[in-house]
């Protein structure tokens, strides 16, 4: 309501430190956007290519979530690196809960930046793995332990460089996507999403939002 929207132009689907909106149509969509882009607790902004150019937001496709059954818009919450009362670092906002209970992540590094063990005569010992990683990559590592064929359209890759029987490290690269929108109020509306790349796998490593 606060946007100026109904519910009858954009349907809100909240995830926790992100938000998914289903519009009927792009200029909607694009209004939400620009909307979005002046909101203090608003971080990173990515739009469907169904959309077209958005000012300020990034391609949905950069973080894999372009598709059929795609949102038109995705807002990701701001965040920074303020600890909580326990001393862990990560601080954002989110569409509900409890400070401290956590829930469903954003694109801060804290949430995106996440910690997997893995323990067997397989593994290299006393490994630590630097190279970015992802959820997608447990099921064809999974296949490779046990010797059964990876299907070619899997997601996702074989942490090679944590197997015992494996030639260390693996090649990978880190980029920023970028873009801005002037503010109607005055200032601008920045955003940078970084990405890694292992192979033909992509990683989303964070994604933040400034105004200034």
């Amino acid at each position: 309501r606060d946007a100026g929207f109904g519910a009858d132009e954009v349907l809100v689907a909240p995830n926790g430190g992100c938000v998914l909106f289903y519009a009927r149509d792009a200029d909607v969509a694009r209004r939400l956007a620009a909307w979005l882009t002046g909101k203090a607790w608003s971080g990173a902004i990515l739009a469907s290519e169904t959309v077209g150019e958005v000012e300020g937001a990034l391609p949905l496709s950069l973080a894999g979530g372009d598709g059929l059954r795609a949102p038109d818009v995705i807002m990701s919450f701001d965040w920074d690196s303020r600890p909580n009362a326990a001393g862990y670092r990560g601080f954002s906002h989110a569409t509900g809960g409890a400070p401290g209970l956590g829930q469903h992540g954003s694109m801060s590094r804290h949430d995106m930046n996440n910690v997997l063990l893995a323990r067997g005569p397989s593994f290299a010992r006393a490994a630590r793995v630097a190279s970015p990683t992802g959820n997608a990559d447990v099921a064809p590592t999974v296949l490779r332990l046990l010797g059964l064929p990876i299907p070619p359209d899997m997601e996702g890759r074989v942490i090679s460089e944590a197997l015992a029987d494996s030639g260390g490290a693996v090649e990978w690269t880190s980029e920023i996507h970028s873009a801005e929108r002037r503010l109607e109020g005055g200032g601008t509306y920045c955003q940078q999403i970084r990405l890694s790349r292992a192979g033909s796998a992509i990683y989303v490593d964070e994604g933040s939002g400034t105004r200034g």
